[in-house]
């Protein structure tokens, strides 16, 4: 099964699908979550940090940031997360997925490992779903959330971060490896 889902991103990564997930990531990421954030921050009368952009939170920062949020902010923060935030991950997977697919084409045969790189930006997805089931859950119990779920929360959002750096650099590796000639056999 992964072998055919591999073997779809690759045959279905072109510069044209390229050109529709970038400008799908530029529509998602620069208008709708940018607006989404913005619609927080106005809710709330201030500005506020967002969970999902934290690379770690302990139990005393994340009940901090929870409780700067207003009951409109949670209910919105809730529902943003839990429909907007869902398509977010595919937008910015699929970037991902057809850019690595274009860096490393001509690699692939030399580096058969290279056939299976579509399948990180699918455990992004994930662990991002992840992520924010449990924002949501946090964002909906509070108070009275414990210390376990927060930390249960923090570690998905550790490990969203962590590959999402993986996947860059692997990218920008990519990129510059794209540059060297090829050996031949």
């Amino acid at each position: 099964m992964l072998q055919t889902i591999s073997a779809f991103f690759w045959r279905i990564s072109t510069w044209k699908t390229f050109v529709i997930a970038l400008l799908a990531y530029a529509l998602w990421g620069g208008l709708v979550m940018t607006k989404g954030m913005q619609h927080i921050q106005d809710l709330c009368g201030q500005k506020v940090e967002i969970l999902d952009l934290q690379f770690h939170s302990s139990p005393e920062n994340t009940r901090a940031i929870l409780g700067s949020y207003t009951a409109e902010a949670k209910q919105f923060g809730m529902i943003f997360g839990l429909v907007f935030d869902t398509i977010y991950p595919l937008v910015y997977g699929f970037l991902f997925i057809v850019t690595g697919c274009l860096v490393f084409r001509k690699r692939k045969e030399q580096f058969p490992w290279l056939f299976y790189l579509p399948l990180l930006p699918l455990l992004i997805i994930v662990v991002d779903y992840a992520e924010n089931i449990n924002i949501a859950s946090l964002l909906y119990s509070f108070p009275a959330v414990s210390d376990l779920h927060i930390e249960v929360t923090s570690t998905f959002s550790s490990l969203k971060w962590i590959l999402v750096f993986v996947e860059a650099l692997l990218l920008i590796g990519g990129l510059i490896w794209a540059l060297l000639p090829l050996k031949q056999k």
